[in-house]
């Protein structure tokens, strides 16, 4: 659905709500890239026969990947939303 089927409200909300989407999964990005970066220090620290240690950083790095999917789609549908007018799923 694009644009020129909204009303202006509803418009506004739905870019309202991208954009809060994308600002949320920025911060839980940078966060979880700061997380991982900390757990490969602590490791460097430690040293590479830790298990635990590869328990911490293999978990770090997963939630860095899925934060980091979150963001991209929420980058790539409030994008369509703006350039291309395309109403974004209401699972997003």
């Amino acid at each position: 659905m694009a644009n020129q089927e909204l009303s202006p409200e509803e418009s506004r909300r739905v870019e309202t709500r991208l954009r809060d989407e994308l600002r949320a999964a920025r911060v839980d990005y940078v966060l979880a890239n700061a997380n991982f970066k900390a757990m490969l220090d602590m490791r460097k620290e430690l040293g590479p026969d830790q298990p635990d240690g590869d328990f911490k950083l293999r978990d770090a790095l997963h939630r860095q990947q899925r934060t980091l999917l979150r963001y991209s789609k929420a980058a790539r549908a409030f994008a369509n939303f703006i350039v291309h007018g395309n109403k974004p799923d209401p699972n997003l």
